[in-house]
C-alpha cells in the first residue's frame, strides 16, 4: 500500500471510530514499533477530528539483525552463547534422527495447526498458562487459515525419530522474520527442542536473505542468547479533549 492510499485508509477508520465513539472516547494502538508508519497514518486524522493523542513507549521487543551467512550469524553471539548454541545442536543430532518440516500444503494446514495446538498446550507453564484458551484458538485458527495462504505464515515442526516434539508459528513479511508463538513436548527437555528449531528457523531466515529475526514481546532470556538485542514498542492513545481542565478522568 502506497503512503496516500495508507492516509486515505487512516482517515476512513478514524472518521467510522469518532462518528461511532460518543462524546467521550478513547483510542489506543498498542506495539507498535519504531519502524511503523502506523502513528503518522493516524494521528494527523485524530487530531483534526478534536482528540488528544500521546505516543509512548510500553514493551520492548527483542531482535536479532542477520548477517548474509550462518557462520558470520554465529560469530556475532557471545562466545559461550556461541559455544551452549552449538553443543546443544550437536548433542540433539546424536541422540536421535532429527528432521525438520514446515506446513507446505493446503491439505495438510488443518492437521498441522492441530499439532501446533496439542504442543503449544503440553508445554504451558508459567506464563504461558492459560494462554490458549477456546477464543484464542479459534483465532488462531482463523488466522492461520487466512496468512497461511499468502505465505505470511509459517507452521515449522521438528520431529525426533519420526515423534513431533518442539513448533513454531513464525510470520514471514518483508525483510522480517517473526517467530510469533511456540509448542514443545516435555518429555523431550534434554534435547532443548525450542532451542534447536529456533536455531534452524534462524538459518533459514538468513538462506532466505531476511535481515531481522523477531522474537516480538518478551524479555525471555534465550531471546538475547540468541543475539536478539531490545528495540522499542510504542503505543498511539488518543483521547476525547477535556472541555475544562481537570473535568476528565
Amino acid at each position: 500500500m502506497v503512503p496516500a492510499q495508507q492516509h486515505e485508509v487512516g482517515r476512513t477508520v478514524v472518521e467510522y471510530v469518532v462518528g461511532n465513539g460518543g462524546d467521550e472516547m478513547e483510542v489506543c494502538l498498542q506495539n507498535l514499533s519504531q519502524y511503523s508508519s502506523t502513528p503518522a497514518v493516524f494521528q494527523d486524522s485524530l487530531l483534526h477530528s478534536g482528540l488528544t493523542v500521546e505516543v509512548e513507549q510500553i514493551e520492548t521487543c527483542p531482535t536479532a539483525l542477520l548477517p548474509p551467512e550462518w557462520d558470520a550469524y554465529l560469530a556475532m553471539l557471545r562466545g559461550k552463547d556461541r559455544h551452549e548454541l552449538r553443543r546443544k545442536l550437536r548433542r540433539a543430532e546424536a541422540a536421535a534422527r532429527l528432521e525438520y518440516r514446515v506446513t507446505s500444503a493446503a491439505a495438510q494446514l488443518d492437521e498441522d495447526i492441530a499439532t501446533f495446538m496439542a504442543l503449544h498446550r503440553m508445554s504451558q507453564q508459567d506464563a504461558k498458562q492459560g494462554f490458549m484458551t477456546p477464543e484464542k484458538e479459534a483465532f488462531f485458527r482463523a488466522m492461520a487459515r487466512q496468512l497461511w495462504p499468502q505465505g505470511w505464515l509459517e507452521l515449522a515442526f521438528l520431529y525426533a525419530d519420526g515423534e513431533p516434539i518442539a513448533t513454531l508459528c513464525c510470520f514471514a513479511y518483508g525483510a522480517t522474520y517473526a517467530a510469533y508463538n511456540s509448542g514443545y513436548h516435555p518429555a523431550y527437555a534434554e534435547l532443548s527442542a525450542g532451542i534447536v528449531l529456533f536455531a534452524e528457523r534462524i538459518r533459514t531466515a538468513i538462506a532466505r536473505g531476511f535481515t531481522a529475526f523477531d522474537f516480538m514481546r518478551g524479555n525471555e532470556s534465550y531471546k538475547y542468547r540468541f543475539g536478539a538485542t531490545d528495540q522499542p514498542l510504542y503505543q498511539l492513545l488518543a483521547r476525547t479533549a477535556c472541555p475544562v481542565q481537570g473535568s476528565c478522568l
